[in-house]
């Protein structure tokens, strides 16, 4: 779903999709936070959210999610430190 103009927040929903293995919604218009719900995707290999407007701090806990390999934030309006449990 990358480049499509997608604009608004990511729904709590989103953890829903727990046998997701990527998802990229990276170069859209997408604004808000990381919803916590984000570590229900246990399967989740790659998660590429790069190129939006997200904001406010990156969730500590997205770090335990031990499938992840890929983890694409850049080129959004994040603030605060890394969490030690994704660096």
């Amino acid at each position: 779903l990358w480049g499509n103009s997608l604009s608004g927040t990511l729904p709590h929903q989103i953890g829903n999709m727990s046998y997701l293995i990527e998802l990229d919604l990276s170069s859209n218009e997408l604004t808000g936070t990381i919803s916590p719900s984000v570590t229900n995707m246990t399967n989740l290999e790659a998660l590429y959210l790069n190129g939006n407007a997200m904001n406010g701090s990156i969730p500590s806990q997205i770090g335990t999610l031990s499938s992840l390999a890929l983890l694409e934030l850049s080129c959004n309006k994040f603030t605060g430190t890394l969490p030690p449990s994704v660096a």
